[in-house]
């Protein structure tokens, strides 16, 4: 006896492969084979600066320390003709170290929370270099955005919050930002907020 062969046989299987072809991921579209499924043309995720980054910082009493934000190689400080550089005491998420590293895949800096200890700190310098492959260099005051920076409340007169958007601070290997400390100062926070992941 000729067993019956059901109208509905194979119509899970046609179902199941017509799926897979309208399925997107990411717009890229998924084939399924029996348990597993394989996208295709998916890269290597790039997150880049896409949170804050942040830092504090005490300076020993027997003289100001300059931060280095940038300049992984080095280059920007040699040109600048700084004695000596200081690691920063503590960071969020980054060490020093590791943060100038990681800014060789540069970031654009937007606003930054500046919050110190004593509002003479204020007073100091911060200086925005460059330097190129042929050994040119420049260095330019960006002192003059804490001094027209807005408080963000009246009751803490030690944290501003300064806005270098649109003024092209990029931190890289070719560019970097240089913060004084002032001797037996403290940065209670330099919190910087990323406008631009720069490729």
């Amino acid at each position: 006896m000729k067993a019956k062969v059901s109208k509905y046989a194979g119509v899970a299987r046609q179902a199941e492969a017509a799926l897979g072809s309208r399925i997107q991921v990411q717009g890229k579209s998924v084939e399924t084979f029996g348990p597993e499924s394989h996208i295709r043309g998916v890269g290597r995720p790039s997150l880049g600066f896409n949170s804050p980054v942040s830092f504090t910082h005490t300076s020993a009493s027997g003289g100001a320390e300059i931060i280095k934000l940038g300049d992984a190689t080095g280059a920007v400080a040699s040109q600048a003709s700084y004695a000596a550089i200081t690691n920063y005491d503590s960071g969020t998420p980054y060490s020093n170290t590791v943060l100038n590293d990681l800014l060789r895949n540069g970031m654009e800096v937007g606003l930054v929370n500046y919050e110190v200890g004593a509002a003479s700190q204020f007073n100091s310098a911060i200086d925005y270099g460059s330097v190129n492959h042929g050994g040119s260099f420049a260095t330019r005051p960006i002192q003059n955005t804490v001094l027209l920076s807005k408080r963000n409340t009246q009751q803490n007169a030690l944290l501003l919050t300064l806005d270098f958007s649109g003024q092209g601070i990029v931190l890289d290997v070719f560019n970097a930002v240089f913060i004084t400390c002032a001797a037996s100062a403290t940065i209670t926070q330099w919190t910087m907020l990323p406008s631009a992941v720069v490729q």
